[in-house]
């Protein structure tokens, strides 16, 4: 079978936001180049790039395009022996048509419609099997259906922890406890895009990621912090370096002339 297209997952949209715009072009070209090619991309020069392309993009692809090879190789079987396929091939076949998330009264349209629908079971595919879909196309993800609107808290914090687990500090594996009050409490006063966009704006703050004289990092704890959560969504930690620097060369300059001045005193 040949490969027409490819369909981008919703879980790379949040990589993408969290990096600027001309470099979330060069991770989307690399992603074609790599699917289309098998061409690596070299982004040893930029440690961002590199870990969302080895820990969230690279991964999901090949997953799926071992899957679409195992279904090629599952019909080109049951082709070249012609005639009716035995119960073996049948079965087989049945098996294939799990894996892509199809089933024989499934049609195109619906196809289509539940592409625009949310998937929350995590597998990519939109039918809650755990299998992805894949049909003629290296479909790398379709969403799936969701009745309960409870559900909706549980994905947005998903999102907060994998925009979170994208920056280069302490990850996170949950949100509970105190931790998820806290952010509750930020929900009341800001949207989930506000809060995504804080935690990307932490990028541009050099003092939050260890540029300071003690080498500390932001925690998620500390983030969510009320008086804590504005700063950081307002960038007022941009500057904090430089003044830093600045302090640490007027301390220096202070200290030198006053040995200087022990050594004119001393003579």
């Amino acid at each position: 079978m040949q490969k027409t297209s490819m369909i981008l997952p919703y879980e790379f949209e949040i990589v993408f936001q969290s990096l600027p715009m001309d470099e979330a072009g060069k991770l989307i070209l690399a992603i074609y180049a790599y699917e289309q090619r098998n061409i690596i991309p070299d982004f040893s020069e930029n440690p961002a790039l590199m870990f969302a392309w080895n820990t969230h993009i690279k991964p999901k692809i090949d997953e799926n395009i071992e899957k679409y090879k195992a279904t090629c190789e599952a019909r080109r079987t049951a082709g070249s022996k012609g005639g009716r396929p035995s119960q073996e091939n049948q079965n087989n076949q049945e098996k294939a048509k799990k894996a892509i998330g199809f089933s024989d009264n499934q049609n195109n349209q619906k196809f289509s419609e539940k592409a625009k629908e949310p998937d929350y079971d995590g597998d990519g595919d939109g039918d809650g099997d755990g299998e992805s879909n894949i049909n003629n196309t290296n479909v790398l993800f379709v969403p799936q259906e969701c009745d309960e609107p409870s559900q909706n808290h549980k994905n947005d914090y998903t999102e907060i922890i994998e925009a979170w687990n994208l920056l280069p500090v302490t990850n996170i594996k949950a949100i509970k406890g105190t931790r998820l009050s806290m952010l509750k409490a930020r929900l009341k006063d800001y949207t989930i895009d506000e809060v995504l966009s804080a935690i990307s704006g932490i990028r541009e703050q050099p003092f939050l990621l260890g540029q300071n004289n003690k080498g500390w990092q932001i925690t998620f704890d500390w983030f969510v912090k009320p008086n804590n959560f504005i700063k950081v969504y307002e960038g007022n930690y941009k500057e904090t370096q430089s003044k830093t620097h600045t302090w640490n060369d007027a301390q220096a300059g202070y200290e030198g002339a006053m040995k200087n001045l022990e050594v004119l005193i001393d003579e």
